[in-house]
């Protein structure tokens, strides 16, 4: 019942379609391919990962280190 209600029937509210409409489903994204807007807070996420990984590719750390570091992203 609850994931049915999540997916299917509860827009969520990360999930704006481009045109702006209101909110989708996660069923309407994933399974019927309606695309999204990237949320303001996911694009900051993603600009900080990817300064995350230049600065352990350019870091000078024993590779256990890089990769824990890495396998926490």
């Amino acid at each position: 019942m609850f994931r049915s209600r999540y997916n299917e029937i509860r827009p969520h509210w990360a999930l704006v379609p481009v045109d702006g409409a209101d909110p989708v489903t996660p069923q309407a994204v994933y399974v019927h391919g309606h695309a999204v807007q990237l949320p303001k807070w996911q694009g900051w996420a993603k600009a900080a990962r990817a300064k995350l990984r230049e600065m352990i590719d350019g870091a000078h750390l024993p590779l256990s280190a890089v990769e824990e570091i890495a396998g926490a992203s």
